[in-house]
């Protein structure tokens, strides 16, 4: 094919094309702006008598958790037989507190040059700590120590508004401090804090304010964590600012369902295991605060999908960590709210999950001290165990630890996984998962059909995750924007196929929806013909096969094009690979273990290496420090119509 038929037939394809992408990027835009609330609203008037009785009733701690859940700490760890997880989750914490004592309060300081929120997290996790240490101890030297650093956060000129989730984040580590010191505190080291948290968060985050907030109305995790966050200020305030404060909880309790949304119906969380762990961990904080304040929820724990959300973290967990799609972390989540879960759905094998995440053997943290600045870093680690201490049922320790090992999970935006494993809690098991799904999802990437595969302890086939937060346009995720020029975000940079990446700028139609057409007896099958809609095919389907008795995985790509067409099959790698002098199949090598890749009888192609770079003419940008541990064992067709690239990976 010559340059100029190759340009004219670009130009053919996206005139062709560019009507269907008007539609969809106006199809996309009327889905968000139509917010599915699910849940009647509060009238003002409701919310102003429910404030007022549950202020007469109030008792302190009643943020994310309330006196009988501290007693209960306490109470475990008096006794010789108390539950192992709480009593060294708290032996943790209560080290971390001691720490503490010695280091400076927080300043204010912009720890990437743009955002105050690395502070604002770090005077939660001290607030948690410290607050724990003192409800648990009663010692006064955890609250002159809180009181310090509450001092100077309140000092500061503002919390950073311009991002919001700063000025969310601080507000609920004061109102933590608040809270939970509330005994140890005077009353003008109150008003204090009120003032401050009201004048610095509550005030520049009206909802009212409604192109400055966009959360107000999102979908996105901001909408749990600020309304979460300042919903939960507003209670611990409410008898200072009962007007704001109803104002306020109406529009928390009626738009939070918004971002519910995307869990139905299996309890999907769209943007991935990283940020389940913090949108829904603020979800949790302000329903177990509300339970605790007014005795209510107002529904939001039985909106749909909800009760489902807590078993995400289990199906999306791999034996080493996890299936890390979009910008996550590939490691499982590791949260207290799993344990919130566990004791609200009565459900042994999430508190059995979460239990394995305290070593007692781990290393403790050392001082991490930011480049520019003399501050020390507390333990985020101590205040997770602080509130797994506090959320953890005893009563759960055993019971049954059955959970499907094979699921197909979607949710209401098309988002679709197929996860299969030869058990949880082994990090020797063997787990296959697949992506289909919709592309277009808030930290999403071009990777329909990508796909992870691990076994003998070892990840064989892996997500590289997120990337560089300030590279240019990394979060402008429109048709042509930055965020595709990312090779992370791109399907070159994922286990998926690539088809004639020169037609378009991007390589998978970021509009594409791919479902899975069938899963039955561990065969999944996926039409990822939409992906390649600007690349001149006709069909492309993925067949994705757990293998009998778990000894690895089968993927069948079938593939029709328009015209002749060149084609690359990727999977991403941290193994050394060897070929076979025929190219038909490659050992991959880590320490002493192997898998055999292998192209089964009637495949075309033959295996290749590739460094995990943008292919020629790609307008990917890169990394390259951050990459040069990968390798690409690829499959490479040039100029056909129709293929089949068929390959196992085994033990």
């Amino acid at each position: 094919m010559t340059k100029t038929v190759a340009i004219l037939l670009a130009a053919l394809n996206f005139l062709w094309f560019s009507p269907r992408m008007l539609i969809d990027t106006a199809k996309m835009g009327l889905d968000y702006l139509t917010l599915s609330r699910d849940l009647p609203r509060i009238s003002q008037a409701q919310m102003q008598s429910d404030i007022a009785m549950a202020i007469d009733n109030a008792e302190h701690p009643f943020v994310l958790a309330d006196q009988a859940q501290f007693g209960r700490v306490k109470a475990e760890l008096a006794g010789p037989d108390g539950d192992a997880y709480i009593k060294d989750a708290a032996a943790y914490a209560l080290e971390q507190a001691d720490v503490l004592l010695n280091a400076a309060p927080c300043i204010y300081f912009f720890y990437d040059g743009e955002i105050l929120l690395e502070v604002s997290r770090e005077v939660l996790n001290r607030m948690t700590v410290l607050g724990f240490a003192w409800q648990v101890t009663g010692d006064e030297k955890y609250a002159r120590r809180a009181w310090a650093e509450l001092e100077q956060v309140c000092g500061f000129d503002d919390w950073h508004p311009p991002n919001f989730l700063d000025a969310a984040e601080m507000a609920l580590a004061v109102t933590m401090g608040y809270d939970w010191f509330f005994d140890a505190l005077t009353d003008a080291q109150k008003d204090l804090l009120a003032r401050a948290v009201y004048d610095l968060a509550l005030q520049p985050g009206d909802p009212g304010k409604f192109i400055t907030n966009w959360w107000s109305w999102s979908k996105v995790n901001w909408n749990h964590v600020c309304y979460g966050a300042l919903g939960i200020a507003c209670m611990a305030f409410a008898d200072r600012y009962p007007d704001y404060a109803a104002k306020f909880l109406c529009k928390a309790y009626y738009n939070m369902p918004a971002a519910v949304e995307p869990f139905r119906p299996d309890g999907v969380y769209v943007e991935g295991n990283s940020y389940w762990e913090y949108g829904t961990s603020y979800l949790v904080y302000f329903i177990q605060t509300s339970r605790n304040f007014f005795g209510t929820d107002y529904g939001l724990s039985g909106l749909p999908g909800f009760g489902k959300l807590g078993h995400f973290p289990l199906y999306i967990s791999t034996p080493t960590g996890a299936f890390n799609t979009g910008d996550n972390r590939s490691f499982a989540p590791f949260a207290p709210a799993i344990f919130w879960f566990a004791g609200e759905n009565n459900e042994p094998m999430l508190a059995a999950y979460q239990r394995l995440s305290y070593n007692p053997g781990m290393t403790r943290p050392a001082d991490n001290t930011p480049t520019g600045t003399t501050q020390t870093y507390a333990s985020e680690q101590a205040r997770k165990f602080a509130l797994g201490a506090l959320w953890c049922d005893p009563a759960l320790a055993s019971g049954d630890l059955t959970l499907s090992t094979s699921v197909h999970l979607r949710s209401d935006i098309s988002e679709e996984f197929v996860l299969m494993r030869s058990a949880y809690c082994d990090p020797l098991a063997t787990f296959g998962g697949i992506k289909g799904g919709y592309n277009y999802t808030n930290h999403g990437d071009l990777d329909i059909g990508t796909f992870k595969f691990e076994s003998q302890g070892v990840c064989w086939i892996e997500d590289l995750g997120k990337s560089n937060y300030n590279s240019p346009g990394y979060f402008l995720g429109i048709v042509g924007g930055g965020r595709w020029k990312n090779y992370r975000k791109r399907a070159e940079g994922h286990n998926t196929l690539v088809i004639n990446p020169g037609r378009a700028g991007e390589d998978q139609y970021p509009y594409a929806r791919a479902g899975f057409t069938s899963f039955e007896n561990d065969i999944a099958m996926l039409d990822m013909t939409e992906a390649y809609l600007r690349n001149g095919v006709k069909s492309v389907t993925r067949q994705f096969q757990m293998l009998p008795d778990y000894a690895g995985i089968r993927i069948i790509d079938r593939i029709a094009c328009k015209g002749e067409s060149d084609i690359y099959w990727f999977a991403h790698t941290a193994a050394d690979i060897e070929l076979a002098p025929d190219g038909k199949s490659a050992v991959l090598r880590k320490g002493s273990k192997t898998i055999t890749a292998l192209l089964n009888e009637g495949s075309d192609g033959v295996f290749s290496i590739m460094e995990a770079l943008p292919l020629p003419g790609s307008p990917a940008r890169i990394d390259e420090e951050e990459n040069k541990v990968y390798k690409k064992l690829t499959v490479r067709l040039e100029g056909v119509k129709d293929a089949v690239i068929d390959v196992t990976l085994t033990a």
